[in-house]
């Protein structure tokens, strides 16, 4: 007969990369100390709860890039709830001073400004910190209004970064994570289970959902830290396209007047639900596009839609040349951030679409 002497440790790791045997080189991309060729070792374990409690010393990284782009952490509710819940998001500093802002809603699984994982500890060209995150969008904006400083006509653009993935509150950290995240919350020993998630004490008021953060993103967020007439542009990721669409159609009359542009990221919604706005159907048939998987057509090249969905997006519709739908983003941010800027300086005229 056996008989457990002592439940093995839950297993903690230093929220410091170099601890981990890891290095960020001149590329942005994680590499090991002991061999600079080597990339960051995701699967060292296979249990993916020890797997997602090591990404936290490189979300530290992250978090530390960004904020030398001039983004700032913004609490929402913007009135503070009597218990300290809240939900981050990304906002470049003195966001109410600019004159158009990019909105970006990433899906309801990322963590706060992220693309995907696998590009930040992938090699190759295209991968690393700053291609896996919004880094590499606020870097090209960046270089894009270098180029246009002399323009009279050009507004370079602030951010408000969404934040749908991480809305579970963790009372005992005293900050919201994913749902992915919720797993790696420190645990009696290795053998007891996780904690319970509560669905009134483990959600931040509001943001309740990544339907329902999205809606307070539109209602609130963007009328109190935006000035209001300011242009706005939106991208928004798998997912969060539904509730995107939605905001757009109950906001239509206030917003219309601001939008310069959107466009869809690996999309979760369909022509239809676009409802009866036919005013909102039109708008997007002509200044919005979308980006989808697909390795039968050529990257960047236009893909009729009976290729890959049964019924239109109501814009024109792009390929990746990508198979996975989180590596979407990293793989056409240049295409994106180039059309956006196309729309803002009135030079796009993409109307081909039947909507």
């Amino acid at each position: 007969m056996f008989r457990l002497v002592k439940e093995p440790e839950d297993p903690s790791f230093p929220a410091d990369l170099e601890k981990l045997g890891y290095i960020v080189n001149d590329d942005d991309q994680i590499r090991q100390i002991i061999d600079p060729e080597r990339t960051f070792q995701y699967y060292m374990n296979k249990n993916e709860r020890i797997l997602k409690k090591r990404q936290a010393a490189i979300k530290v990284i992250i978090y530390e890039h960004i904020a030398k782009r001039g983004l700032i952490r913004q609490n929402l509710p913007l009135d503070p709830t009597d218990d300290g819940r809240h939900v981050p998001i990304l906002i470049s500093a003195d966001l109410h001073s600019y004159d158009r802002v990019i909105v970006v809603i990433n899906d309801r699984y990322q963590d706060l400004g992220v693309w995907a994982w696998r590009r930040i500890g992938g090699k190759g060209a295209g991968s690393g910190i700053k291609h896996g995150t919004i880094i590499s969008m606020l870097d090209h904006f960046e270089a894009e209004a270098e180029k246009h400083k002399s323009d009279p006509e050009y507004k370079r653009p602030g951010f408000l970064i969404a934040n749908p993935g991480e809305l579970f509150w963790w009372r005992g950290g005293q900050k919201a994570i994913t749902r992915r995240n919720w797993e790696t919350i420190p645990r009696v020993s290795a053998f007891h289970p996780s904690l319970r998630l509560d669905p009134v004490k483990n959600v931040v008021p509001g943001h309740e959902d990544a339907y329902a953060h999205a809606q307070y993103i539109f209602n609130t967020a963007l009328p109190a830290l935006v000035k209001p007439e300011a242009q706005l542009q939106i991208v928004s990721l798998s997912d969060s396209t539904v509730s995107v669409i939605d905001s757009l159609n109950k906001h239509w009359p206030s917003i219309s007047n601001r939008l310069t542009g959107v466009v869809w990221i690996a999309p979760g919604h369909t022509a239809s639900d676009f409802g009866e706005n036919s005013e909102l159907r039109h708008y997007l048939k002509l200044n919005s596009r979308a980006y989808v998987c697909s390795t039968s057509v050529e990257y960047g090249e236009e893909v009729k839609p009976e290729d890959i969905y049964d019924t239109l997006l109501g814009c024109d519709v792009f390929s990746a040349d990508e198979e996975i739908d989180e590596c979407v983003m990293p793989r056409v941010m240049t295409l994106v951030a180039d059309y956006l800027e196309d729309l803002h300086l009135k030079k796009a005229k993409y109307a081909d679409a039947d909507v």
